[in-house]
């Protein structure tokens, strides 16, 4: 987890670092003395989380996360308690009063994680149900409900119905990345649909009367999404 952290206090900003390298998950990728730097840094680079101080000079951390675009999970510091109920309003991960422990840390850096898996299932329910490909000329809607697996051809892949299907200009790697909700990696040119498998046999896995191969290195992972009982 690429971490970057924010405070105008020397000893505050160098026992946080110290106590993030104890952390063998995070990788400190930028120590900032004020907001400003932090913002410029922000601009240019992706992390995965920001530890900001609240009261900085010029420019506070409450008001360096109004100001980002594009926001990483944040923890706030701050020796003052005041600003807790401003901090949650701008939907922060955790707020730590100062000083900072490791075992208090620990258990932020816990909340960071669930509040990461909370914003990414939420969007990956915001991702629609169809998508449109190119189709002589003209597009045709997909809905991928009724897809049952999808092949990979090169730079093609071939979308699978019940009883036809469509030839389309991309990577099995994007869709599985674009519309992972609805289809599990069974073999490395294979895409299935979760819902429609009906049967697990002998290394194949079978849709109606499809059949598709499921690589042993997929096993595990493929058995673990089913309801086995």
């Amino acid at each position: 987890m690429k971490c970057l952290i924010a405070d105008d206090n020397e000893l505050a900003l160098m026992t946080l670092n110290q106590l993030l390298s104890q952390i063998s998950e995070i990788e400190v990728v930028s120590v900032c003395k004020n907001a400003m730097e932090a913002f410029e840094y922000l601009k240019k680079n992706i992390v995965d989380l920001a530890i900001l101080d609240v009261e900085m000079p010029g420019m506070t951390g409450v008001e360096l996360i109004k100001a980002l675009t594009n926001r990483p999970a944040i923890i706030l510091s701050t020796s003052n308690p005041k600003y807790a109920a401003d901090a949650f309003d701008l939907d922060v991960a955790d707020y730590i009063i100062k000083p900072v422990s490791l075992p208090r840390l620990l258990k932020s850096i816990e909340k960071v994680k669930i509040f990461m898996k909370q914003n990414k299932n939420q969007e990956q329910n915001n991702v629609p149900d169809f998508l449109f490909i190119k189709e002589k000329g003209a597009l045709k809607k997909i809905h991928l409900p009724e897809v049952c697996y999808i092949e990979a051809m090169g730079d093609y892949v071939k979308i699978h119905y019940a009883d036809k299907w469509y030839t389309v200009n991309t990577t099995i790697k994007e869709i599985e990345e674009k519309y992972g909700q609805f289809f599990i990696r069974v073999h490395r040119s294979y895409l299935a649909a979760l819902q429609k498998i009906d049967r697990i046999d002998d290394g194949m896995i079978y849709i109606g009367k499809m059949q598709v191969p499921l690589a042993e290195s997929y096993r595990k992972k493929v058995i673990e999404k089913l309801n086995l009982i």
